[in-house]
Order: structure tokens, then sequence, then C-alpha cells
């Protein structure tokens, strides 16, 4: 995917909403700043990847929120991202 898919036109009425980091597994194809993001993996950690085309998929699916950084991983190793929450009002 592209860098900005998705682009937050404006802040909220209290600002702008906080972000949250997330690991990426070594090797992910990596997310852009702006990009849908979803649950890669829950146990040990909960790692994150780039929503697919075509998704989400009710109740296969778990929608993390919309990628505010680059992720940092590498073929060799994990790395982070930072993401703006799906939350309820946003």
């Amino acid at each position: 995917m592209a860098v900005n898919d998705i682009t937050i036109k404006a802040d909220g009425a209290f600002g702008m909403i906080g972000t949250r980091r997330y690991l990426v597994n070594a090797g992910a194809t990596a997310i852009n700043p702006g990009e849908p993001v979803v649950l890669a993996s829950t146990w040990p950690y909960p790692y994150v990847k780039a929503m697919a085309t075509s998704k989400p998929t009710i109740r296969t699916d778990y929608v993390v929120g919309i990628a505010q950084s680059t992720s940092t991983q590498t073929a060799s190793a994990s790395g982070v991202v930072d993401v703006f929450p799906a939350v309820r009002g946003v």
C-alpha cells in the first residue's frame, strides 16, 4: 500500500488523539503512515501488520487503527509502529 491511504482531516473537539506503539514481526511488509493496521498475533505479544486489500473480515480481523509512523522492522529484527487507535467517536 502507499503512504497516506487514510488521512486524518482535522483534530477532534478535544485535540488530536494519541498514539499507541505496537510490535511488528521481523520480515513483515513495511507499514506506512496512513495505512490501516490489523492485529497479526496476540500471544505472547500483540504484533500488528498492514491490512490487506479486501479486508477486514468479520470475526477474523481485529482493526487496531491507522499507522502514524513508518514501521521499523527489518528482515531479521522485530520493530515498532505508532498507531492512532480505532476508538469510538473517531
